[in-house]
């Protein structure tokens, strides 16, 4: 119960605060005023907002998803009962919502976090995980693919993930995604030339973009291939971080190539410079306690 909590109250925000449906959603004083309380996490401001603004329009699905998310917040706090009533409001408040517009994709997405990992006291059911996974595919094949082959590589399903993005790059040759994807599900299966193969491929077609770039440093750093290229790649992210790239994970992979190439020395400086960048990666701190005083 508590992973499923935790994993609903995160998903169900987050969705929230990206979902873009003006038509479907007015800016009414109670949906702003349930915004503001889901964003500084005050469930019950939050819930009796959304509930105001379903009160008053209780046709819009949106609305009703909204709410199911204020209550995916009050499941994270109280007892196991008060947790457990939060999370049935919010399964029938995201129900509801599809109920009003099957094409609700964010709704769905919900439904099947929660599906497949509530007990089946709760009403998980593998039947309707699997429903709301075709329904995710169908609305958005290009979002929900790459959501399942995430799923399945943090899961270390890799076979699967690699089935999934393969064929996402396939279909979206303009999409880098599925291929950085396809590529670490490679390396974590060393397979090693099916990885670089890829990355080739990839950066004949899209150019050198900095994931690509950080995909062959990382590649380098685990293969011990190509290391000369990896460093390369590396050191020009570093030098012009593009947004979004981790500047700590390029000086962590960097060190590891510093490794492999027996400079210790310039290894230890590329660990501390990942550290002191974020202190919260535990790679570079692994790596500086492996390479010892």
């Amino acid at each position: 119960m508590p992973s499923l909590i935790r994993t609903l109250a995160a998903g169900g925000l987050l969705a929230a605060l990206a979902h873009n449906a003006p038509a479907q959603d007015p800016a009414t004083p109670p949906v702003v005023a349930g915004r503001a309380a889901v964003q500084r996490n005050d469930a019950d401001g939050a819930i009796a907002a959304f509930a105001a603004a379903v009160k008053a329009d209780d046709r819009n699905a949106d609305l009703h998803f909204q709410l199911g998310t204020a209550y995916s917040l009050k499941a994270r706090d109280g007892n196991l009962f008060a947790k457990a009533r939060a999370a049935s409001r919010m399964r029938d408040e995201w129900e509801q919502a599809i109920s009003l517009d099957s094409t609700h994709y964010d709704a769905h997405e919900s439904l099947y976090q929660f599906y497949k990992e509530a007990p089946a006291i709760m009403g998980g059911n593998v039947d309707k995980t699997l429903r709301e996974q075709s329904a995710m595919l169908r609305l958005r094949p290009y979002q929900a693919g790459v959501y399942f082959a995430n799923q399945d590589y943090r899961s270390k399903r890799f076979a699967e993930s690699a089935d999934r993005s393969h064929a996402l790059a396939a279909a979206y040759p303009d999409s880098v995604a599925p291929t950085v994807l396809f590529v670490n599900t490679r390396l974590e299966q060393r397979r090693f030339d099916e990885a670089w193969a890829a990355i080739d491929a990839a950066r004949a077609h899209h150019g050198d973009v900095q994931p690509l770039l950080y995909l062959v440093g990382r590649a380098a750093a685990i293969s011990g291939m190509r290391l000369s290229q990896g460093q390369s790649a590396l050191e020009s992210i570093i030098a012009a971080p593009a947004t979004g790239v981790s500047v700590s994970g390029a000086h962590f992979r960097l060190g590891n190539i510093r490794e492999r190439l027996g400079d210790t020395a310039a290894a230890r400086h590329e660990y501390e410079t990942a550290l002191r960048l974020d202190p919260k990666n535990v790679q570079a701190k692994q790596a500086l306690d492996h390479l010892g005083a």
